[in-house]
């Protein structure tokens, strides 16, 4: 079951006339609440922030989206939020009227039990033929433009595969369709650069933020080879925490201790992950 809040009102109805269904003109943030609190709301409101900034959109004060989100969670232990804010309601056309209010939109459903199950079991990952555009204003944005997204999860309808991997133009790889994506080589840890696109990843600072003794990078130009020819692969959002790859391109990987010694890190850190 969804609850939703609109501009803080129990609604489930958005206008024909708002600017995020007619254009996608808006941002969103997707987060796990673990006993009344969104898990790390700091970092995925100053993200909200940034993708409001970026569309010149009006930011929603801190304490109104808390107080929606407490209003949707009732005494749920654990959930999943999803926050968008487009630009309103205008006119036909493009052009942006600059006194529009911004619509505030709040969802609440029911924690998925199954993610947990899957960071112990592995994953199986695809690679897609859909192809992510750049561009250097919105790549790395969550704007609610996600087209290239849906097209990739049509590429598959079975349960066959668990995420898929993404490629820009020149075949460099990105992130996931709702991930990103880590390599562990020689005891190093690599992830691609987000820059003109893909999504710059709450859980994927998390990682690039711990201490120098984990040996973390960012590189430019990781290629499918890279991944295939690693130790361990492992995929990262704040719902999924970390989901270690067990295949990818007919090839076999083990669940490795650079893995599970970063999950148990996160476990402690994020205790929405415990069973």
């Amino acid at each position: 079951m969804v609850k939703s809040l609109i501009n803080g009102k129990p609604s489930e109805q958005v206008s024909v006339h708002d600017r995020g269904f007619l254009y996608g003109d808006g941002v969103f943030e997707t987060m796990p609440a673990f006993l009344g609190k969104v898990m790390w709301f700091d970092k995925h409101y100053d993200r909200l922030k940034l993708g409001c900034n970026a569309l010149k959109i009006a930011v929603p004060k801190k304490e109104v989206l808390i107080a929606d989100i407490e209003q949707l969670l009732g005494k749920q232990q654990r959930a999943t939020i999803k926050i968008i804010i487009t630009r309103g309601t205008s006119a036909r056309g493009y052009k942006v009227d600059p006194d529009a209010s911004p619509t505030r939109v709040v969802l609440c459903s029911e924690w998925n039990d199954s993610l947990r199950m899957k960071a112990e079991t592995g994953i199986r990952l695809k690679l897609c033929k859909t192809p992510i555009g750049r561009h250097p204003i919105l790549g790395s944005l969550k704007h609610l433009n996600r087209l290239e997204n849906v097209l990739a999860r049509q590429e598959w309808q079975g349960d066959e595969y668990d995420e898929g991997l993404m490629c820009d133009e020149f075949g460099n790889i990105v992130d996931g369709i709702m991930s990103n994506i880590f390599i562990c080589k020689d005891k190093k840890i690599k992830t691609p650069r987000i820059q003109l696109s893909g999504i710059n990843g709450i859980m994927r600072n998390w990682v690039l933020g711990l201490d120098k003794s984990w040996n973390i990078e960012e590189i430019n130009g990781m290629t499918i080879d890279d991944v295939v020819e690693a130790d361990e692969v492992f995929m990262s959002n704040s719902l999924i925490g970390l989901w270690p790859v067990k295949h990818f391109n007919d090839k076999h990987f083990e669940i490795g201790p650079i893995y599970k010694k970063l999950y148990k890190k996160l476990e402690i850190e994020y205790p929405v992950l415990h069973v």
